[in-house]
C-alpha cells in the first residue's frame, strides 16, 4: 500500500509541475516569440495567437516597457488582427538598455498576454575611423572602387559587396570583401552590432539572428579569408540612403585582421 501510494504522489507531483498554466476563460492564448536580432536601437518582437481562441480577435500586437517595469498598455504597439503569427521589426529602443516586452491579444472577453521576455540592445561601437572607404588588412590598405548592395535576403552568399579594386597597377592585384545579411522582409540590414557567423549559407530557419558572415577574396590569396566566429562589425543605416559598414580590428582566418570603415551612398 505504501509503495503504491509513493508511485501515486510522485505522478501527481510530475503532472503538477509538467502542465503549463491555463489561461483566464474566454481570453485569447497568446504565446510570446523570443527577442531576435537584437542590436543598437532594434530588435524583431512578435508572437502566436492560437486558432483555438474564443471569440473575435480584435487586434494583436507587443507591448514593452524598461527592465524593472513592467510592459504596459501606454508601450503598446498594435500590429494586426485575427489569430496567427505576427513578427516586426521595431526601431524604438536605446542603446545598451534592458527591456522586458510581451505580446497581446484583444478579444470580447478581455486582453491576453504571452510570457515576458528580457533582453538587452546592444552597445556602441568601440572604434571610429575617420577616413570613409579604407579598409586595412592587416598593414595594406585597400581603398574601394566599386559598391555593390541588393535588398534581397541572405539566403545566398552576399547581399553587400565592396570591389577593392586594384591595390598596384604593376601587378593588378585586386580584392572582394562580401558581407550577407538576412533581415525580416529582404530589408537592408540595421543600425547596430552585428556578429559573425561562419558558415556561408543562412537558413531561413535560424535567419533573424543578427548576424552576418564576410568573406575576403583575391587574386593573389591561396584561399578565401572567413571572419572567424565570436567576431562583430558594426552598421549605422540613415533610412536606407546612407549605410556606415565599421570593422575594429576583426579577426579573419590565417591570423588575418580586417580594420576600416566603407560608406554606402544611394545616389
Amino acid at each position: 500500500m505504501g509503495r503504491k501510494l509513493l508511485i501515486f504522489l510522485l505522478t501527481l507531483v510530475f503532472l503538477t509541475c509538467s502542465k503549463d498554466s491555463a489561461p483566464d476563460e474566454g481570453l485569447p492564448i497568446v504565446t510570446t516569440d523570443e527577442p531576435r536580432s537584437i542590436l543598437r536601437n532594434s530588435a524583431i518582437l512578435g508572437g502566436d495567437v492560437s486558432e483555438s481562441s474564443e471569440g473575435t480577435i480584435l487586434e494583436h500586437g507587443v507591448e514593452w516597457g524598461l527592465a524593472g517595469i513592467p510592459p504596459e498598455e501606454d508601450n503598446r504597439i498594435e500590429i494586426g488582427s485575427g489569430p496567427g503569427t505576427f513578427r516586426e521589426t521595431y526601431q524604438i529602443f536605446e542603446a545598451n538598455t534592458a527591456y522586458y516586452y510581451r505580446a497581446y491579444a484583444v478579444n470580447e472577453n478581455g486582453i491576453g498576454y504571452g510570457k515576458v521576455y528580457e533582453f538587452t540592445t546592444a552597445d556602441d561601437m568601440p572604434c571610429d575611423y575617420q577616413m570613409e572607404n579604407h579598409l586595412y588588412l592587416n598593414s595594406m590598405e585597400l581603398v574601394i572602387d566599386e559598391f555593390h548592395i541588393s535588398g534581397s535576403p541572405g539566403l545566398g552568399f552576399a547581399n553587400v559587396s565592396f570591389f577593392v579594386g586594384t591595390v598596384d597597377d604593376s601587378t593588378g592585384h585586386w580584392y572582394t570583401v562580401s558581407l550577407g545579411f538576412c533581415e525580416l522582409k529582404a530589408a537592408f540590414p540595421l543600425t547596430g552590432t552585428y556578429g559573425i557567423r561562419e558558415d556561408r549559407t543562412f537558413f531561413v530557419d535560424d535567419c533573424f539572428d543578427g548576424k552576418t558572415h564576410i568573406r575576403v577574396n583575391s587574386n593573389i590569396l591561396d584561399e578565401t579569408l572567413i571572419v572567424l566566429n565570436g567576431e562583430s562589425i558594426y552598421v549605422e543605416n540613415y533610412d536606407n540612403k546612407k549605410m556606415v559598414f565599421t570593422f575594429c580590428d576583426v579577426q579573419l582566418s590565417g591570423n588575418n585582421t580586417l580594420n576600416g570603415q566603407i560608406t554606402y551612398v544611394d545616389e
